[in-house]
């Protein structure tokens, strides 16, 4: 809820959203190697031991996010335990699905505030109309499955990433023109 209390009050300025963006994307990366990482080892798509080792992680780590460790590392060590949704077997998908729709209720808070402007410049603080409307959502609880709540805060019953690249358009326009003929990657 932390991204979507930022994003509830724009700042003025254009660098610290790009700061929020990189640590959004450094974050998506570490959870994408997570998953890759456990789905490997459930599937058996490698060998057991191998999944389990710190050398497969730190590869993940490096295709996916450029970073490699920062000491030589040997296969004693385990470095994904030290991250407690490893150790703890915690899913990750969640955190993978609220970043989808903190966007999506985002979208629909400024849409109830009235406001018309580009998403990524909406404050929707002080407006009675979008509180009112995620209040409602809000008291539903646990009584009704999660697309009715979906429905009641943004009228769609199905998750959507739209509302994430809406607010993200002028920053992808922008990086866009600045790598042009760059080479992405690592």
């Amino acid at each position: 809820m932390m991204v979507f209390m930022r994003l509830s009050v724009t700042p003025s300025h254009w660098p610290s959203r790009r700061i929020i963006c990189t640590k959004l994307g450094c974050s998506r990366k570490f959870r994408k190697a997570i998953m890759i990482s456990r789905s490997s080892c459930s599937r058996r798509s490698i060998e057991w031991h191998s999944c389990l080792s710190d050398k497969s992680w730190w590869d993940l780590r490096l295709k996916y996010q450029g970073v490699a460790p920062p000491v030589a590392r040997n296969e004693t060590d385990f470095d994904p335990g030290a991250k407690y949704h490893v150790a703890g077997n915690v899913p990750y998908m969640r955190y993978f699905l609220a970043h989808i729709l903190e966007f999506q209720f985002y979208r629909a808070l400024c849409q109830a505030s009235g406001y018309t402007g580009p998403l990524h410049r909406c404050t929707f603080f002080g407006s009675k109309e979008a509180g009112t409307k995620f209040n409602k959502m809000l008291e539903m609880g646990q009584s009704k499955p999660w697309p009715d709540a979906l429905e009641v805060l943004t009228g769609e019953r199905q998750i959507d990433a739209g509302a994430l690249l809406e607010y993200f358009a002028p920053l992808k326009k922008w990086l866009d023109e600045q790598n042009k003929g760059q080479k992405v990657g690592w």
